[in-house]
């Protein structure tokens, strides 16, 4: 069964400049977030500093307030990225 987590699960580390690009480590985050882990443990599983994850949810946010949180959790579960303009 093919499974877009499938490098996730297998433990794979995230340069941290690039997890904004890497769709499959957003949603990752995004539904880690929803299940309530904290913004430490996020990073320790995506293998980034926590900053990171503080500053990906800080620009996840400013995109929903523009295009509605419905739309950007869909764009990134789906394996999509939402354009920041």
């Amino acid at each position: 069964m093919f499974s877009m987590w499938t490098h996730l699960e297998a433990g794979e580390k995230f340069n941290m400049k690039k997890l904004g690009d890497d769709v499959v480590a957003m949603a990752r985050m995004i539904m880690l977030r929803g299940l309530g882990y904290k913004q430490a443990e996020i990073a320790e599983e995506l293998g980034v500093v926590p900053g990171t994850i503080s500053y990906q949810l800080r620009r996840l946010r400013k995109l929903a307030e523009k295009h509605g949180a419905v739309n950007v959790f869909g764009y990134y579960i789906k394996g999509l990225k939402l354009s920041e303009d």
